[in-house]
């Protein structure tokens, strides 16, 4: 959003150069997104930002008059009766009231983890009110009727670390009942039998904990031993027969190419015997 990547952009060039200031703008679009996707305000909403130089530390206060978070999620959950208990509810991880389709209940409770435990969230919808630190949090009954939301919270700047980029991240697999698949037709593009088969490898090795790994022949017409016996091969003198047959699998290959596999592997295990 073009606005919190404003405020993102003025403290990096007024205050924190060279600092990672992404939780800043992460928190500003969940709140912002919380009021297009839940508030039915037609999109209108007021801000107000302050930072405090001295004790460097972000005040976002933000408002809107629609529904309010409390009765929107007591559309969904009826049974709460407090507009306080609707609020403590909406901030749960996983919960969502799934107004659009992207919801996946993790925004609010994004923002209470941005905060330090210095830091506070307040929450005040309808009747209820709601404040949160990071490990504790107090609730309760207004008395009287907010229209609307008002989501308050604060930012300490001081403990963000430097900017840092890395060339590649990736998400650690699951060890679970996973099927991972390795394309060999793009292992194998423009690259010689010997690297090809090196590279399979390397993959298989950092989808080792995968369930299952499927490696999907489509494409692929030759199999010569340079390329198995840096792949395959050497997958089964490190880890030996069993695990080869129980952790990898093939896909779209033909009975020639099944039988070419079969016999290169029986050949492995005579030659152990």
């Amino acid at each position: 959003m073009a606005y919190s990547q404003n405020v993102h952009d003025y403290l990096r060039r007024q205050f924190f150069k060279h600092k990672d200031l992404s939780a800043v703008k992460n928190s500003l679009d969940e709140v912002f997104q919380n009021i297009f996707d839940h508030a039915d305000a037609k999109g209108n909403a007021f801000s107000f930002l302050k930072f405090d130089h001295d004790e460097n530390k972000l005040h976002v206060a933000v408002c809107d008059f629609g529904i309010g978070i409390a009765y929107k999620v007591k559309e969904v959950c009826p049974e709460f009766e407090r507009d306080c208990d609707a609020i403590e509810k909406a901030i749960q991880d996983m919960f969502t009231t799934r107004s659009q389709t992207h919801n996946m209940g993790m925004g609010l409770g994004n923002i209470r983890m941005t905060c330090t435990d210095d830091d506070a969230l307040r929450i005040i919808s309808n009747n209820g009110i709601f404040l949160a630190k990071r490990n504790l949090s107090r609730k309760g009954e207004l008395g009287f009727e907010f229209p609307g939301t008002l989501i308050y919270y604060e930012l300490s700047l001081d403990h963000f670390e430097d900017e840092e980029f890395i060339k590649t991240f990736e998400l650690e697999l699951r060890k679970e009942n996973l099927m991972c698949t390795i394309h060999l037709s793009e292992i194998m593009k423009d690259r010689s039998f010997p690297a090809s088969g090196e590279m399979l490898y390397n993959e298989i090795e950092r989808h080792i904990d995968c369930g299952k790994i499927k490696l999907d022949l489509t494409g692929v017409t030759s199999l010569p031993s340079m390329f198995l016996n840096v792949s395959i091969g050497r997958f089964f003198n490190e880890y030996g027969y069993e695990k080869l047959a129980n952790k990898i699998s093939f896909a779209n290959i033909s009975k020639s190419q099944a039988d070419r596999i079969s016999d290169y592997i029986d050949k492995l295990r005579n030659d152990c015997k």
